[in-house]
């Protein structure tokens, strides 16, 4: 029995230490590709990260894939990322304190088009508006 356990033990201790790496080796991808100023493929990466993995560094994950998505002009993107990683995290609340100080650095201006409201600039169409009040009524 007690080898038994202990097989189980040491088996469950691998299998952390290989999902671990491979999230190591993710994040230091992402790293490379942001020093290196790929952001869209920084960004790509990031995503997987909080996709498919919730650790104590997932918070960092989200700051960093908010930054790649300023530094490619995909600001109106914001909120659907934290709201989709928030999804994936709902029980990490260091990750949902990353969340909550990522609404409190993200643009709070915008243009409503079609109903919607959408951080950042955008060209063509919309009416601005600020985030803290958004009236769909105007």
């Amino acid at each position: 029995m007690m080898a038994v356990c202990l097989a189980v033990c040491l088996a469950v201790a691998a299998a952390q230490g290989a999902v671990g790496g491979k999230a190591a080796d993710l994040r230091e991808k992402a790293g490379k590709l942001e020093k290196g100023g790929n952001w869209k493929e920084a960004l790509e990466a990031r995503e997987t990260l909080l996709a498919r993995f919730d650790d104590e560094q997932s918070g960092h994950d989200l700051q960093r894939a908010l930054e790649s998505l300023r530094r490619i002009n995909r600001t109106a993107e914001w909120d659907a990322l934290v709201e989709g990683a928030i999804e994936d995290h709902p029980d990490n609340w260091t990750f949902l304190w990353f969340a909550a100080m990522a609404y409190e650095r993200a643009p709070h201006w915008g243009v409503i088009l079609d109903g919607e409201f959408l951080r950042g600039g955008h060209r063509g169409g919309g009416r601005h508006a600020g985030s803290q009040a958004v009236s769909y009524t105007h």
